[in-house]
């Protein structure tokens, strides 16, 4: 699912201006919205190679069952308000509507279900948590919903079996505590002030998120330029992701998600298509299949229902029943 109530299936972001979203739109807006998003932050070149790809695995047949049924409250209203909320999010991970999430998309979707009643995933509880059981063999294994998390709670206050309000942290003393200021030491990026991320080589400290041309960050799991978008060259400087057509070079590919560097024109290409040779992705919702010891295949379109598969991600309908069939099926919905 997504912030607003896809929770289980996916992250999101949203349209902007468009009143009540209803539940049948959400998968569609969601998609849509997350890649404008990502062509705006520079990260994709073509939306289309986006959304197909998204739609590939976005699956939103257990949220829709969830609210048929009554297990799920979707608010039409409060989906529109979290999408106007969040449709101009930074492309700045550090921020903080990056990091916070609005209340309208907490409220949107809501469980109905309380603590010790049936359910089938967590969307189903009001405590957002479905615990399955130990053992059963069949498709769908009702569960119980969890106890509701614990109110968050201010600085000062113990933090010890419940989560701090948005803007704190919950410190080594087990106590809420205010975001760290840049240039003061931490742990981990969670304890920084919005904006900032906690980076260094022996001495970790809240950084502010680089710009294009500032030096990669150190320290940061693997998030060295913190901002969708942005890549870390061969400098060691955050880069621009490139465009179609821009040189690249393969050792150190800065081309944007979408494209690949070609190793022979040293050029940021698109991906290849149905038929063509690929070594490793091929344009959504094409994959590429590579015969048992070889190093090239060829892009070929998802297989439909009643074919063999070894894979869900070979299926067209998103599941390969594996392991009974070996046949792309719909999966079954439980809810």
């Amino acid at each position: 699912m997504t912030r607003l109530g896809l929770s289980v299936l996916a992250c999101a972001l949203f349209v902007t201006g468009c009143g009540g979203v209803s539940v049948n739109d959400l998968k569609t807006k969601d998609i849509d919205a997350l890649c404008d998003r990502l062509v705006r932050c520079g990260a994709i070149s073509s939306k289309a190679v986006c959304v197909a790809a998204y739609s590939q695995f976005l699956d939103d047949k257990q949220l829709k069952a969830g609210v048929a049924n009554g297990s799920i409250k979707y608010d039409d209203g409060k989906a529109g308000d979290c999408i106007d909320a969040l449709s101009n999010e930074s492309c700045d991970a550090s921020s903080k509507d990056a990091r916070v999430q609005p209340q309208a998309c907490t409220d949107a979707i809501k469980g109905n279900r309380k603590q010790g009643e049936m359910c089938y995933f967590g969307g189903q509880c009001t405590s957002g948590s479905c615990t399955p059981p130990q053992t059963c063999t069949m498709a769908c294994c009702a569960g119980t919903c969890d106890m509701d998390p614990p109110a968050a709670v201010a600085v000062g206050q113990s933090c010890e079996a419940a989560p701090c309000v948005d803007g704190a942290y919950c410190d080594a003393t087990a106590v809420c505590a205010s975001l760290i200021p840049e240039g003061q030491a931490c742990q981990s990026s969670f304890e920084c002030s919005y904006g900032t991320v906690c980076a260094g080589t022996t001495t970790m400290v809240c950084t502010k998120a680089p710009k294009v041309g500032d030096p990669c960050l150190v320290g940061t799991g693997g998030n060295a330029c913190v901002v969708t978008g942005l890549r870390c060259d061969s400098t060691m400087h955050c880069a621009q992701l490139l465009d179609p057509g821009a040189t690249c070079d393969p050792q150190n590919n800065l081309c944007k998600q979408d494209l690949l560097c070609d190793a022979t024109s040293l050029k940021c290409t698109t991906l290849p298509t149905d038929g063509q040779p690929c070594t490793q992705a091929c344009s959504p919702p094409d994959r590429c299949v590579i015969p048992q010891g070889a190093q090239t295949g060829t892009c070929m379109p998802l297989l439909s229902n009643g074919s063999t598969c070894t894979s869900s991600d070979d299926c067209a309908s998103g599941f390969c029943d594996t392991g009974a069939t070996n046949t792309c099926i719909d999966e079954m919905v439980c809810a």
